[in-house]
Formats: structure tokens, sequence, C-alpha cells
């Protein structure tokens, strides 16, 4: 009966660890998809601000 005992808490130990290994690759995922959206926020910003100096460039030269 022991033995069955340590078997299972050695099974929850070994779910936990890679319960929690999931939780810090899903954590770092995320890190990376909110840093990906924040520089694609920051190209569309600047793609909006060069869209307007080119458009006022074009009417001051028409």
């Amino acid at each position: 009966m022991e033995v069955n005992n340590t078997q299972q808490a050695m099974e929850v130990n070994n779910t936990q660890q890679a319960t929690d290994q999931t939780m810090r690759l899903v954590s770092k995922h995320s890190d990376t998809i909110r840093n990906h959206h924040e520089a694609l926020r920051r190209v569309g910003e600047l793609s909006v601000l060069i869209n307007n100096k080119l458009n006022a460039f074009m009417h001051a030269i028409d």
C-alpha cells in the first residue's frame, strides 16, 4: 500500500512540475505576443506619420 501511495505522490509531483513548466511557457508566450503587439502598434503609428508627411509633400509640389 505504501508503494502505491509513493507512486501516486510521485505522479502528482511530476504533474505539478509539468503544469508549472507549462505555465512558464504560456507566460513567456504571452510576453512575446504583447511585445509584438506593441511593435506592430508603433509600426502602424509610424506608417500614418509617413503617409501624412508624404501627402503634405505631394500637395506642396503640386
